[in-house]
């Protein structure tokens, strides 16, 4: 009897996953959530310095996805964002300053239609971050460094219908940058399909 209703259930489970549609088309998201920034300190020994920092990330993305197969579908993704992440360190007249700014990119996806309002997504793609590090050493004059970081972002995702152009989303990403610096996020989506 067991093994009956577990037969009935996979094949049922096989069926709704086989109807299910990937997603097809154009799209815009609304993106907010956590921003996890890490700088790796290298041989720096210095006790207790911590240069990692979490902020706010807040954005919009865009996309096209295209159906190759029944359930799946391969699509190209774009983004900015902005994030209030900064790392901040004064003692004994020495400050330290390094703010994150703009982040933007461009990627590829995979997309797995898990059933009728539940997509599934993987994705890799290419990022650029801006960074801006200020130093303040016992009163010496005040010296600044700007510029952008290369990288490479790996994340991964759902998308729940709630029609049949609006969805809601969550995704996880790890991002890392030239040299020490890297960054997760957690992120949460509101978007539009046409």
């Amino acid at each position: 009897m067991l093994k009956k209703i577990i037969c009935t259930a996979a094949l049922a489970s096989t069926a709704a996953a086989a109807q299910a549609q990937a997603p097809e088309g154009a799209r815009v998201e609304l993106l907010a959530g956590w921003d996890g920034h890490g700088v790796g300190t290298g041989d720096l020994d210095v006790p207790g310095l911590d240069l990692d920092s979490n902020g706010v990330v807040f954005g919009i993305g865009a996309g096209y996805d295209f159906a190759v197969a029944p359930g799946l579908s391969l699509g190209v993704d774009v983004e900015a964002s902005e994030t209030t992440a900064e790392f901040e360190l004064s003692q004994a007249g020495e400050n330290v300053r390094l703010q994150y700014g703009r982040d933007l990119y461009a990627g590829a996806r995979v997309s797995v239609a898990a059933t009728e309002k539940l997509n599934l997504y993987g994705k890799l793609g290419y990022t650029n971050a801006r960074v801006e590090f200020d130093t303040n050493v016992a009163d010496a004059a005040i010296s600044q460094l700007a510029g952008n970081l290369d990288g490479w972002r790996l994340g991964a995702g759902a998308q729940w219908s709630l029609t049949k152009a609006l969805y809601l989303g969550a995704e996880y990403r790890y991002s890392n940058y030239d040299g020490p610096f890297d960054r997760n996020q957690l992120l949460g989506s509101v978007g539009f399909r046409f």
